[in-house]
């Protein structure tokens, strides 16, 4: 009886161990597809604003805006002044 205990523990034990690997890989892949998904519409905004579509300037601005950390608020400002010469 004790043997079959410690094998049951040992089975829930490992299937734990397995939910949580399972848990980790899924919780990885849905951050690399929320970055990829930010790299693309960020790289679509920037490519319609350099074509010079003042509409598409102003929502990159717009959108920076609500950008909380000053280092990066800073940082935007200049990127946008260097790039879209404003």
């Amino acid at each position: 009886m004790k043997a079959n205990l410690e094998n049951l523990l040992l089975r829930q034990s490992q299937l734990t161990a397995q939910i949580h690997d399972i848990q980790s890989r899924e919780k990885a892949k849905n951050r690399k597809a929320d970055t990829r998904a930010k790299i693309l519409i960020g790289a679509l905004l920037i490519g319609r604003a350099k074509k010079g579509s003042q509409n598409h300037i102003a929502q990159i601005r717009e959108l920076t805006s609500d950008v909380t950390s000053q280092r990066d608020k800073q940082f935007l400002s200049q990127w946008l002044s260097t790039k879209f010469n404003s």
